[in-house]
């Protein structure tokens, strides 16, 4: 109803393609969701695999401005190897319109394949509270650390993202809606990432979407509420690798080493050939020569 309000009132600046209210509306078979995606595919270096380079037609991020608005990252599905010391991956997730970077917090082993772990730490959502730099992931009026602000990316609606139950984030949140409890093995976000072949082991992406509700002039329902970032709703989606691949990644893994091995045992199988070849010719050669003498 509100949806179609707004349509016909055809209020400049909000063109809205749907006709119907929905967190994940439009979004089942839907190939184009996403948009349109320009990727490296690897040809050139193959460390560059899969990073997107052009979204929608642009090479910046038209929500955000500055560092924030930067088009750099995988899309998460697809990785080039990752070099052991690098102390960040980074995502652009089409979502939030902008990129979400994890740093590296260790190792861990998934199936007896050592990874590389990378997490999400409370800078992801700072907002330039804490770490100047993020300061363009706050359009407008400033907020607590722990949440980013999405407005422009959602058609202005004041939507923001964070970690489930304001995880990592300013105990402002927390204080103003009961019921939340924050836990790191549930609430957390991270991957674990094979650094040769650049293949996830392990995921867990943990996300909350929240609404900021505040009074609004002319509007005699909202002129009691408080300024409050409310939940709307959390996820958590997790993936591992299966363990028929593991075998396949194993042995890919012991690939270079088994070539290598194979490699000198041939070397050695040619080396020892030649010289057994060598001596039995020499060998024939004499005997040849004593037979001649004895004529």
């Amino acid at each position: 109803m509100l949806i179609e309000v707004a349509l016909k009132l055809n209020i400049r600046g909000y063109e809205i393609p749907w006709d119907k209210f929905g967190w994940f509306y439009d979004r089942n078979m839907s190939e184009y969701y996403d948009g349109n995606y320009t990727m490296w595919t690897g040809e050139d270096d193959i460390a560059k695999t899969g990073i997107v380079t052009v979204w929608d037609e642009n090479p910046k991020s038209v929500d955000y401005e500055g560092q924030c608005s930067e088009i750099n990252g995988t899309t998460g599905e697809v990785w080039g190897p990752v070099p052991e010391d690098a102390e960040t991956v980074s995502m652009f997730i089409s979502d939030t319109c902008s990129k979400l970077t994890l740093e590296r917090n260790g190792t861990q082993t998934v199936n007896g394949i050592k990874g590389n772990k990378y997490i999400a730490t409370e800078k992801l959502f700072d907002n330039g509270t804490k770490y100047k730099e993020n300061a363009c992931f706050s359009p407008g009026e400033p907020v607590p650390s722990g949440v980013r602000n999405i407005s422009e990316c959602k058609f202005k609606a004041p939507a923001f993202i964070s970690l489930p139950h304001f995880y990592l984030a300013d105990e402002y949140y927390r204080n103003a809606v009961e019921g939340m409890k924050p836990d790191p093995e549930n609430h957390s976000l991270y991957l674990v990432i094979e650094p040769n072949t650049g293949l996830p082991l392990h995921v867990q992406a943990s996300v909350q979407c929240n609404l900021r509700m505040y009074q609004v002039d002319g509007i005699d329902m909202f002129a009691n509420v408080e300024d409050t970032m409310v939940p709307m709703i959390w996820l958590k989606v997790t993936a591992k690798i299966p363990d028929n691949d593991v075998f396949l990644l194993k042995f890919a893994l012991a690939a270079p080493t088994i070539g290598l091995i194979v490699g000198y045992v041939l070397i050695v199988l040619g080396i020892s050939l030649l010289s057994w070849s060598i001596y039995r010719r020499k060998n024939n050669s004499k005997k040849a020569n004593v037979f001649d003498k004895n004529i």
